[in-house]
């Protein structure tokens, strides 16, 4: 076999040449080194981050500062920080709460909704309200008309409470004529119907004056709710928190 001293010479020129090559490969990120490569993901030091992965940090109860790529269970009774692979804060999440503070934390939540839920109802109340009395010459106007009704009843009642009593008196009369005797039939059960009568109308005048001073007690509280929204500027909306709600119609 002929050693060519030309070849020979080119062949240790080129060893070194593609070592270089292969060291500046892998320095620029270059797919040149697959063994290097594999090595170091095998030891761990080579491990791609997510642009979306997240960062767990919190304080545990010794003061340190734990870091994870996962909720850290030393610190599931406090604050855990969740931060972007740029250290920018994601979100907060608060400690995990026993059943009996879960209980409690929900029950709270349910408080705050309802109060919300009341004051918004109370507040669209208030705002009809407004509208559909403008001053109080149109709350007047309102209360008389709704007092209208109750009052015709007891006008009603009256005019026939007082036929009734005529009735009766002319019954009295003709029962003077039994006096110490037993009353004939009919005429008993005349009486006995006119009493009726007479007890009937006696509760439909109360219930109508019941009905009177149900209504007068809505006006009243509708008027002292009014009076403090009349005196708001125009445009307005809210009403004083500490007002009361008025009563249901």
């Amino acid at each position: 076999m002929v050693c060519d001293p030309v070849r020979a010479a080119s062949a240790r020129l080129r060893r070194p040449l593609k070592a270089v090559v292969a060291v500046f490969g892998c320095a620029l990120g270059l797919n040149l080194c697959p063994a290097s490569t594999a090595w170091a993901q095998a030891k761990g030091s080579v491990r791609p981050i997510s642009p979306t992965a997240n960062i767990y940090t919190c304080t545990d109860a010794s003061g340190r500062t734990l870091t994870s790529d996962r909720l850290i269970a030393e610190c599931a009774g406090r604050e855990q920080r969740i931060l972007a692979p740029d250290g920018s804060l994601r979100t907060v999440i608060g400690p995990t709460l026993s059943q009996e503070e879960q209980v409690a934390r929900d029950a709270r939540l349910a408080r705050e909704a309802a109060a919300r839920d009341a004051r918004q109802r109370e507040l669209r109340r208030d705002r009809l309200l407004l509208a559909r009395y403008p001053d109080q010459d149109a709350h007047d106007l309102g209360r008389e008309e709704a007092l209208s009704g109750a009052r015709i009843a007891i006008r009603a009642a009256e005019g026939r409470a007082a036929l009734i009593a005529a009735e009766r008196k002319a019954l009295a009369a003709e029962a003077e004529f039994y006096v110490g005797k037993p009353l004939p039939t009919k005429l008993a059960q005349q009486i006995e119907v006119n009493e009726a009568a007479t007890e009937a109308q006696r509760a439909m005048i109360g219930s109508q004056q019941a009905e009177i001073d149900r209504v007068n007690r809505i006006f009243d509280a509708e008027l002292a709710r009014l009076r403090v929204m009349w005196g708001r500027p125009a445009g307005a909306s809210a009403v004083p928190a500490s007002a009361s709600p008025l009563p249901r119609q």
